[in-house]
């Protein structure tokens, strides 16, 4: 990819590129219904959703998640 546009992307910092990027991504956050899922991907969802109904206590919270993430790190 070598478009004037990207020249000029690339000639911004490496904050900028990242703040940039950050921008874009919130863009794409903010319009998820343009972004369909596949019907595997959806088949899935719906498998999960399900999984979920069935048996929510073999669930855990996001906080749950983050700190067991974290012991597995050290």
């Amino acid at each position: 990819m070598n478009t004037p546009l990207y020249t000029e992307i690339m000639q911004l910092s490496m904050n900028e590129r990242l703040q940039l990027v950050e921008d874009l991504w919130d863009s794409i956050q903010a319009q998820p219904d343009e972004l369909p899922l596949s019907d595997e991907h959806q088949a899935i969802v719906e498998q999960r959703l399900q999984d979920l109904e069935k048996s929510p206590s073999q669930t855990i919270s996001w906080e749950e998640l983050k700190v067991h993430a974290s012991r597995s790190l050290k």
